[in-house]
């Protein structure tokens, strides 16, 4: 998924750790990032003053760009990256925060496009017979989150039976004990 922020011209204070924030909303429930790339158009003469973070909706700093001694037109059209967000959900607000640290220099950031490559992780079911029904075994890719197990005898009415919150191994059980008068079909849902 890809965000961009244009015709920002907004001006970077010279020598000021405090610098300019730029935010980006995510709304994809269930989207978890594998990296983040952030492409910046911000002409400078000492691109080297600048100080670039990226911090995720968890809190997750990733430092793109540190203060060092190089000089040029400054960043146009670069892309900064990091994996320091892996397996973090993606929804929530991203926040951009770009310092010039050293005197004498200023520029203007002209843009900005937050990428983040990642997927939604899939659940999967196992049933299997026991003693007083049906035991549906939910194999969650995603620690932390809850599943509506839902169950429907004709693949187009389902009902919510359970609610499953996997546990540190990423499994969680259900046994129906409902009786069956037809074949079931088991599904779970990622809940918000």
């Amino acid at each position: 998924m890809s965000l961009p922020a244009t015709n920002l011209n907004l001006p970077v204070p010279d020598n000021s750790p405090a610098g300019v924030y730029v935010s980006f909303t995510v709304t994809n429930q269930g989207f978890r990032v594998e990296h983040a790339a952030l492409t910046v158009t911000l002409p400078h003469p000492r691109y080297g003053d600048l100080a670039i973070n990226l911090t995720s909706p968890w809190g997750t700093t990733s430092r793109l760009a540190e203060l060092h001694s190089s000089s040029g037109a400054g960043y146009s059209g670069w892309t900064l990256t990091s994996v320091r967000h892996w397996g973090e959900p993606a929804e929530g607000t991203w926040t951009v925060n770009i310092a010039d640290l050293a005197a004498a220099n200023s520029g203007t950031l002209l843009g900005l496009q937050l990428t983040l490559y990642g997927s939604v992780p899939a659940a999967r079911l196992s049933r299997e017979r026991a003693e007083d029904g049906f035991r549906v075994t939910l194999h969650a890719a995603a620690k932390g989150w809850n599943y509506a197990l839902e169950t429907s005898t004709n693949l187009a009415q389902w009902s919510q039976v359970a609610v499953l919150n996997p546990g540190p191994d990423g499994k969680a059980s259900f046994t129906d004990t409902t009786p069956a008068t037809a074949l079931k079909f088991y599904r779970a849902r990622h809940m918000p």
